[in-house]
């Protein structure tokens, strides 16, 4: 009976799961592998009634991510356990007036939920890729990354990368097929190395087939619905996926290490995302990943494993999935010495006792920097709500004539504003100039269509366009820069730049890596130089080269790709670019001549310099203004000053930030080219098979074109309260919606709580006694403690 046929083959998955877990946490064996085959063994006891099902794949999880909480709701907290799958079984029926069957009822019961699983699953599916249609393609540089890390990785499948405001870094596959997903807000903060390591990590998923075997575990585990073993098997399946991914990475453990860091030090706005990379295997990933390599497991370990899981094996199939349930990063230093103080004003005895003995535990430090984060969070709240009477505030005060004039300390701000202002409708007009023709000679009658015809014949398209797209690559103003420099400088009332306390570590260590570098530009440039002499001037590309080779921006380049690399050696580096420039030429009688096999290669790299030259002219300028009002307040600042006025730092934040170009027609083309294409004689179409994603891009500017100039009308009320005609005039512009808008949203990403200093003013206080718990705060006191010896508990169930 198929009741009695899932009991016995559940029960069994319970035994030998205890089983594994026991032989596991004896041997604990360092090798993903070894896990890998042990799990595997206990979950396939229950595949003996499991039929052979080929269904949409399901989320492989990200690193260092979670899902969103449109599709974490379905997936996880909706499910009667852990997962989702389907039974394909049912009950027989008794004829009637036959006494009640309970067996037969169970199983209903039993195949009912399965069923329901799957069933959640497939809502599951569908919410994540309802949400990763509000995705825009990645530009084309980093969709080359993508291809070049693909293609030396010997991935044939074509996989896209998108940009997401919550999604990522994930790989999942959709009805359009496979995609990187990666966070539109964190990605442009990544080093070259650091993204292509996150790629790297997410194809070795796609090589492996993790997400198809991910899927059968899932669906399997889910006949078993009702065990709890079946999902706690299925959960250490997808750590030792995890594991074994990054045990691949050997190479690239240090870049993709920062990555983590980054994505759980630069949270992205929306809250299940930043909560999932707070989660728990962060610190242990870290650790495995950047220890030294482990030796050989013995020969009886891994024997005594195999022959267990051997006995244990039966008939099934299996997958392994990514987990996101990353830990917390360590706590930063200036943290760590807030709780060390803390910890030493708490007294001895007391119902603060036994707080100040948890403090001295890695739990009760854990557990309080949750409490300081949760703080932030909700001092970031409160300033979000007053965000912009403040933002004025700051910058204008009432005169005795009951005007408004701009404070002293502002007027720079104000005058930059303004003139920002005027380049935002000169630079919109120039863009209208090329939608207006575009949406003149689209045809079609699709609503797609229709609606991309209103956004590039209206205010809307220039000014959207412009705001998402191209503002940075037509004109780069420090105010950009500033943004792209957001997480390492933050700048103060006196108009001075200091580093972040928070990043100070790593900005220790990217000098300590680039100085040294830069202090060879000279040299390098020198040696390039003097090769290029004997390079024959053959055609146009040698001629280029030549030239390129002339450049000291051409050097820079160089050094900057090595500081991207594991171990750079200042000593050897013009060396090594030597050597491989002689790797790439052959002698002939009129000189040095490249290779065949190399040309397009050269062409590709000369192509880039050129890209980037453009835009280290447009950042040169207001990069070094940046650079020299960088305070002087120790070693650490004089060099990241040297360094952004170096042609190495121009350069490497100039590829952060993309190519610059003025040419506004190519402009517009690339950026809408995937979607609008031209079909001759002055006629476009919307591409057929992109309609679905132009129309839901398009409403989504359009709603936030909307939402902005709403916004914006308190700034024409308040503007017309300015005693300064130029200033009045200038807020009241639709440029300056725009801008004060941009202006808020980065003064609220660079804001920084204390959120330790402000848990202790809610709940203690300072009396003639020393400090005391305030009397509304025991109830705090206590969810601390308990949630310390929860996060306790868990930690000791790890079998890793």
């Amino acid at each position: 009976m198929i009741f009695w046929s899932l009991f016995r083959a559940s029960l069994l998955l319970l035994v030998t799961s205890i089983a594994v877990a026991a032989m596991l946490r004896a041997t604990r064996p360092r090798s993903s592998r070894l896990h890998r085959i042990a799990w595997v063994a206990a979950l396939a006891q229950g595949a003996m009634l499991a039929p052979w099902i080929v269904r949409l794949p399901v989320l492989s999880a990200p690193s260092g991510a979670s899902a969103p909480e449109t599709l974490s709701a379905w997936s996880e907290a909706s499910l009667p356990a852990h997962g989702t799958a389907f039974a394909s079984a049912t009950p027989a029926i008794e004829p009637s007036g036959a006494p009640i069957d309970w067996l037969g009822w169970a199983a209903t019961v039993w195949i009912a939920g399965a069923l329901t699983c799957w069933g959640l699953m497939a809502l599951a599916y569908a919410a994540l890729w309802r949400t990763a249609r509000s995705g825009r393609e990645a530009p084309a540089l980093w969709r080359r990354e993508l291809d070049e890390t693909r293609q030396a990785m010997g991935v044939r499948r074509a996989v896209r990368l998108t940009l997401h405001p919550v999604l990522g870094p994930l790989l999942c596959r959709l009805p359009g097929g496979w995609q990187v997903i990666v966070p539109a807000a964190q990605w442009p903060l990544l080093t070259a190395a650091e993204r292509r390591a996150v790629l790297r990590h997410e194809l070795t998923h796609l090589r492996r087939g993790d997400i198809w075997k991910s899927l059968v575990a899932r669906l399997l585990a889910a006949l078993h619905w009702l065990n709890p073993a079946a999902w706690r098997v299925v959960a250490k399946l997808e750590e030792a996926a995890e594991w074994g991914c990054d045990e691949s990475m050997s190479r690239d453990a240090p870049a993709l290490a920062r990555a983590l860091l980054r994505f759980a030090e630069s949270p992205p706005p929306i809250g299940p995302l930043s909560a999932a990379v707070n989660g728990a295997p962060l610190c242990t990933r870290l650790k495995r990943m950047l220890q030294p390599p482990i030796n050989q497991e013995s020969s009886m370990k891994r024997a005594a494993i195999l022959v267990v899981a051997g006995l244990l094996l039966a008939a099934g199939a299996v997958r392994l999935r990514l987990v996101a349930q990353d830990a917390p990063p360590p706590a930063d230093a200036q943290l760590a010495g807030q709780l060390d103080e803390l910890r030493a004003s708490l007294p001895e005895t007391g119902v603060l006792a036994e707080l100040k003995r948890e403090l001295a535990t890695p739990e009760g430090k854990i557990v309080m920097r949750g409490r300081a984060e949760a703080q932030v969070r909700e001092d970031q709240q409160q300033e979000r709500n007053h965000a912009f009477e403040r933002f004025l505030q700051r910058r204008f005060q009432a005169t005795s004539g009951g005007k408004q004039a701009v404070r002293p300390e502002f007027a720079a701000y104000v005058e930059q504003l303004r003139d920002e202002a005027r380049r935002f409708e000169e630079d919109t007009r120039r863009i209208a100039e090329v939608t207006a023709p575009l949406a003149a000679g689209l045809v079609g009658n699709d609503p797609a269509t229709q609606v991309a015809k209103r956004f590039l014949q209206q205010e809307e398209g220039p000014v959207m366009l412009y705001v998402m797209q191209l503002r940075d690559r037509m004109r780069p103003t420090k105010r950009a820069l500033e943004y792209q420099l957001r997480n390492l400088l933050t700048r103060t009332q006196t108009g001075e730049y200091v580093l972040r306390e928070d990043h100070r570590e790593q900005a220790q260590q990217f000098a300590d890596r680039a100085l040294p570098l830069i202090q060879q530009h000279r040299r390098v440039a020198d040696a390039l130089a003097e090769w290029s002499r004997e390079l024959a001037e053959v055609d146009a590309l040698h001629r280029r080269a030549k030239q390129a080779l002339q450049d000291p921006d051409f050097a820079a380049m160089v050094i900057a790709q090595s500081i991207d690399g594991d171990k750079p050696s200042p000593e050897r580096l013009e060396v090594k670019v030597i050597d491989q420039l002689d790797e790439a030429v052959d002698a002939t009688a009129n000189g040095l001549a490249l290779r065949d096999n190399v040309r397009p290669e050269v062409t590709r790299l000369l192509d880039e310099f050129d890209q980037t030259r453009r835009s280290m002219t447009s950042i040169r300028k207001p990069l070094s203004e940046i650079a020299t009002k960088i305070a002087d307040r120790d070693e650490l600042h004089r060099a990241w000053s040297t360094l952004l006025q170096s042609n190495i730092g121009v350069l490497k934040l100039a590829r952060d930030m993309g190519p610059a170009d003025t040419d506004v027609r190519q402009l517009v083309m690339d950026t809408i080219g995937d979607s609008i294409v031209e079909q001759g004689e002055g006629r476009y179409a919307v591409a057929e098979e992109r309609r679905d994603h132009v129309y839901e891009r398009l409403q989504e500017a359009l709603r936030e074109y909307r939402k902005i100039v709403r916004h914006g009308k308190q700034l024409e009320e308040f503007a017309t309260q300015i005693a300064d005609a130029p200033t009045q005039a200038a807020l009241q512009t639709l440029a300056a919606k725009f801008i004060v808008a941009g202006d808020i949203q980065a003064e609220l990403e660079q804001l920084h709580s204390d959120g330790l200093r402000r848990w202790r003013e809610q709940h203690l206080k300072v009396t003639s006694q020393g400090v005391a718990l305030a009397p509304e705060s025991e109830a705090e006191l206590r969810a601390i403690l308990r949630e310390i010896n929860e996060v306790r508990n868990e930690a000791k169930k790890d079998d890793f």
